[in-house]
């Protein structure tokens, strides 16, 4: 997705290619807790609602946008903490909460971009990841909502030097255009998006850093990274460290003719 963002307040507006996307952070946003999932900005994920809060948080976000899901209520998608992390965390002290880990403190605001009500009264929902946001505040069930909330301060800044993205590009690119990595058919998309400059830097690193993690720690790393320029030092050396692994591999094959294999 192309965007555009600016801040007005306490909202910020992401400007797509059809149409505004508007985030109010003077208001509790729906909290999504998954285990083991962690969603990006500019990354979407298709997501199975089955539990009945759920079922509820989604069925209100769409009723909030009036059947149009661009004008849907957002969802933070958050993640549980492991048993013995030692990072930021949300402690929830209620009693709908007391028998469930605790979450990490860094969330992904999303909007449903797609939606299928299934007959047995699941949803599936594709999440578009919009931007980085910290839980200042759980807002738990009450009132007949069975979902939390949370209020939410956005962690990113608005703020990009056209100079920095540039150099982060170029560099992006000069790496994955040497070496082995030249010859990584995985990696040949996100070269001919490097390519492309309508494509948003940001927009790619987010898609370059999801193909290199290893997992839902890694990915949390990176989201709860709010500066642009350290995100892009730690895919640059995920980037050396997977060139130099695939050329010591190939150093270590021996040639095809080695092996009674001819080209022609």
């Amino acid at each position: 997705m192309k965007r555009r963002v600016f801040s007005r307040g306490s909202r910020l507006q992401f400007i797509a290619v059809a149409h505004v996307i508007e985030i109010d952070f003077d208001q509790p946003i729906a909290v999504f807790a998954l285990p083991h999932v962690v969603l990006l900005p500019h990354v979407a994920d298709w997501l199975m609602v089955f539990e009945p809060r759920y079922r509820q948080m989604v069925e209100q976000c769409l009723e909030a946008g009036g059947g149009a899901l661009q004008s849907s209520a957002p969802i933070a998608l958050a993640s549980f903490a492991p048993t013995r992390w030692l990072g930021d965390r949300v402690v929830r002290s209620s009693s709908f909460a007391q028998n469930e880990p605790a979450l990490r403190r860094v969330v992904c605001v999303g909007k449903i971009f797609e939606h299928r009500r299934l007959d047995d009264g699941r949803h599936q929902i594709l999440l578009h990841g919009i931007c980085r946001a910290r839980i200042e505040e759980m807002d738990e069930p009450a009132d007949g909502r069975l979902y939390p909330r949370a209020l939410l301060r956005p962690t990113e800044s608005m703020r990009r030097s056209f100079g920095t993205i540039r150099t982060l590009r170029s560099a992006l690119l000069k790496r994955m255009e040497g070496g082995e990595l030249a010859r990584s058919q995985a990696l040949l998309p996100i070269r001919r998006w490097l390519a492309q400059e309508q494509i948003p830097t940001e927009m790619l690193l987010e898609q370059i850093g999801l193909l290199l993690s290893k997992g839902d720690s890694e990915r949390y790393a990176l989201l709860a990274e709010p500066r642009l320029r350290e995100r892009a030092r730690h895919i640059l050396t995920e980037l050396a460290t997977l060139d130099s692994t695939t050329r010591k591999a190939a150093e270590r094959t021996p040639p095809m003719s080695d092996r009674g294999v001819s080209l022609n």
